[in-house]
Parts: structure tokens; C-alpha cells; sequence
């Protein structure tokens, strides 16, 4: 039988212990949530210091304007497509929300074409796609009103690659996106450049296209900027 001395050492080293468990579960779980805490409001900053940007810098009528998340803002475009008039205005992080809030700004110089990527980051908070196409119909009737003479080219989402690393999207509901995209496209008398086929492989992103299994690498601006090109105004596709 255990000594009383014995179990008080016992019963003091369980205590001891058991504080200890509960000190560490709390900083982890304070220091998690502070890491998320700071890349949130980084990520805000990050937005709103592109789209104060965005409204100082100079609109010229006509142009061409790139509009989406991280996989817009990080393609040089007015380089890749040898255009001068191509604007980037992307923004990481953007979901289809945030595109609707600053479309005024897009549209205001009534730019020629303007080619949406959007959703990605909608379908990474697990938000339903009936209502990023709710968004997207929002996005398409703002730009018809406020700039009918302007071409709109609705991008497909591409696929991702979860070899590489990408988890918090899925194949299957980007292509469920995609399809629902195309129909809203023919709905609303919008262009529809399917991207998604030509980056897949093995049902996957193709992997000499990304690092991360989201994100492109120079190959892949490449091939996205081949695709687009034949869709400029100067390769006499443009019937506006």
C-alpha cells in the first residue's frame, strides 16, 4: 500500500502536471490564434493598401483590365500579353464580394475588356457556389449598366493540385463552378475562356505549372497568357 508521503508526492505531481497541460494547451491555442489574428489583418492591410492604389491611378478609356484574386495580381500582364494597354487589378485575398464592391472603379473609364478570375478564395471558405453565382450575376449586370460597350471575358477556374500541397480546394467543386459559370455566360450574353482544360493533367493542375499546387509559375502565366491573346481586340476578335 502507498505511503500517505508517497501519494501526496503523487497527487502533487499530477497537479503539477496537469497545470503544466493546461498552460501549454492554453499558448498554443492563444499563439494559433494570434498567428491567424496577424495574417488576416495582414491580408486586410495588404487589400486595402492595392485598392487605395487603385483609385489614385490614372483611367484611360478603353483599356484592358485583369480583375481577380492573388492569380491576377501576380501575372505581369501588360508584358505577358505585349500589350500597353492591360491593367493589373488584382487583388490577393479577393472574393467575389469584394470585386462587386470596387467594380465601380473598373468600370468607370469604360475599358474595352475586362477579364474576371474570381472564386477561388470563396470556394476556400467553403461558400456556397449558388451564392458566388448570386455575386457573380450582381458582377456581370453592374458592369452591363454601367459600361455596355465593355466585353466581358468570365475566366473558368483552374485546377488545383493536392500533390503539391493545395487542401483547402477540391477539383470537383471547381469544376461544378466552371460549369455553372459557362451557363451564366451564355445567360448574360458574357465570353467564357475555359481555362481549366488546358492546365489539367491526371486530373490534377498540371505540375509544371505550379510549385504550391495553387499558385503558378512562370510556365503557367505563359500558357494562360497564350490563351488570352488570341481574345485581344487586336487580334481582331473583339466585336463590341
Amino acid at each position: 500500500m502507498m505511503s500517505l508521503m508517497k501519494k501526496k508526492i503523487f497527487y502533487i505531481s499530477l497537479a503539477t502536471n496537469a497545470g503544466l497541460a493546461f498552460i501549454l494547451f492554453v499558448s498554443y491555442y492563444w499563439l494559433k490564434n494570434s498567428v491567424q489574428t496577424q495574417t488576416i489583418n495582414a491580408q486586410k492591410s495588404h487589400q486595402e493598401r492595392r485598392k487605395e492604389l487603385f483609385e489614385v491611378l490614372p483611367k484611360k478609356h478603353r483599356e484592358i483590365i485583369m480583375v481577380g484574386d492573388a492569380l491576377i495580381e501576380e501575372g505581369n500582364w501588360s508584358e505577358l500579353l505585349k500589350n500597353p494597354k492591360v491593367r493589373n487589378r488584382g487583388v490577393r485575398g479577393d472574393k467575389t464580394i469584394d470585386i462587386l464592391k470596387r467594380l465601380r472603379d473598373i468600370t468607370e473609364a469604360q475599358p474595352t475588356q475586362i477579364y474576371l478570375y474570381v472564386g477561388s478564395e470563396d470556394l476556400a471558405i467553403n461558400r456556397n457556389p449558388v451564392e458566388i453565382i448570386q455575386d457573380y450575376e450582381k458582377i456581370l449586370t453592374e458592369i452591363k449598366l454601367n459600361a455596355p460597350g465593355t466585353q466581358v471575358w468570365v475566366q473558368s477556374l483552374l485546377p488545383v493540385n493536392f500533390v503539391k500541397g493545395e487542401r483547402l480546394r477540391d477539383n470537383t467543386s471547381i469544376q461544378k463552378l466552371n460549369q455553372k459559370l459557362e451557363a451564366l455566360c451564355a445567360r448574360f450574353g458574357a465570353k467564357y475562356l475555359n481555362l481549366y482544360a488546358s492546365f489539367l493533367r491526371e486530373e490534377q493542375l498540371n505540375d509544371q505549372y505550379t510549385n504550391d499546387g495553387l499558385h503558378l509559375n512562370a510556365k503557367g502565366y505563359q500558357l494562360w497568357a497564350k490563351m488570352i491573346t488570341q481574345m485581344l481586340p487586336n487580334k481582331g476578335i473583339l466585336t463590341n
